[in-house]
């Protein structure tokens, strides 16, 4: 486990901007400590398994050929319209 040493924790409160208090820094540390041991035991385990996380249920995308089939005529869908001109619908801007 990397242990984050007080000089890297300023030159990364510097760099980001931030100002850290001194008597935040212990616990600071330790929070930073505890998310790189986390990360390192995430990381631990996806090099031992052999199991591939992307897909583990054994799913794949079936995709299927676009088809042009009829839809509803452009006059049918405008005449419930409360307004409509050339096409479209119209809509009022809000007040």
């Amino acid at each position: 486990m990397a242990k984050v040493t007080r000089e890297e924790l300023q030159q990364i409160a510097t760099l980001s901007k931030l100002f850290i208090a001194q008597e935040d820094e212990e616990a600071l540390l330790k929070e930073m400590d505890s998310i790189i041991a986390f990360a390192d035991t995430i990381n631990q385990a996806v090099s031992d398994g052999d199991t591939d996380f992307d897909n583990i249920n054994g799913l794949s995308n079936v995709f299927r050929a676009d088809e042009v089939i009829p839809s509803i005529a452009q006059e049918d869908v405008l005449k419930n319209a409360p307004e409509a001109a050339n096409g479209s619908f119209l809509v009022r801007p809000r007040r």
